[in-house]
């Protein structure tokens, strides 16, 4: 389960911001990646993956459709260094990329359901990579209450560990926070500077904002403009919205 530790020192100074990466720098490396929600018919241990035509085009290397059927085996490597094999193959009435043989083995040690994506990547030297991003799956609940957790529920921030960074950063003391990637889940780290002015920002009901989006399976941002409804006062400043 890939995940992410950050150690973090908590501190007054507002010191200038870094240049942000050019939006356009993946690009510019040839690093490609392609990230699909799955459905109930992928996370199906005994079927195959639907691969969107834009994925297969993007990332994997060229078919040969002049082949019998077009098919080709693709080696991908996780987060963990683990090698991963699959068939991918055209076919089908209307034809559609797939992904075969090796598909339900990475269902199922990965412990993939619906609502969860994949994430198929290519570096510029070619070599392919495939990676995870879980679904939120269910909400916090006591002992008692204590529900069946779903057989992906293994990556979970233990409370009293966050309950531990909460005290360390009131004490203004470094701490140290667990982030496992969710799919749909907001920016876990934002710069900084982008935090401090909105903190200093003149919030009331009426003003009106902008928010951007980001669709990670079309690879394409868009934005939605709204109106400020309400503010609390708190230090965290959070806004009510109107969006349209």
């Amino acid at each position: 389960e890939p995940f992410a530790a950050v150690d973090l020192v908590p501190g007054p100074h507002r010191d200038p911001a870094p240049a942000l990466p050019d939006a356009d720098a993946d690009a510019a490396t040839g690093f490609r990646y392609y990230a699909k929600q799955l459905t109930q018919s992928d996370a199906n241990n005994g079927g195959g993956f639907s691969v969107p035509r834009f994925c297969a085009e993007l990332v994997f290397p060229p078919l040969d459709f002049e082949a019998d059927p077009p098919v080709q085996r693709l080696r991908m490597t996780d987060p963990l260094g683990r090698g991963w094999d699959f068939r991918h193959i055209y076919r089908g009435t209307p034809r559609r990329h797939l992904l075969t043989t090796g598909w339900s083995k990475f269902v199922n040690a990965k412990l993939l359901v619906a609502g969860d994506a994949v994430v198929f990547m290519r570096r510029a030297d070619g070599e392919l990579l495939a990676g995870i991003r879980r679904a939120p799956r269910y909400p916090a609940v006591s002992q008692q209450g204590a529900e069946r957790r779903p057989r992906n529920a293994r990556a979970r921030v233990p409370p009293e560990e966050v309950d531990e960074a909460v005290r360390l950063a009131a004490e203004g003391a470094p701490f140290t926070v667990t982030y496992y990637p969710r799919q749909g889940a907001g920016e876990f780290v934002v710069p900084k500077q982008e935090v401090e002015d909105a903190l200093v920002g003149a919030w009331a009901p009426g003003v009106q904002v902008r928010m951007k989006f980001l669709d990670a399976e079309e690879r394409r941002s868009e934005w939605v403009n709204g109106i400020v409804k309400a503010v609390d006062p708190s230090i965290w400043r959070m806004l009510e919205d109107r969006l349209g």
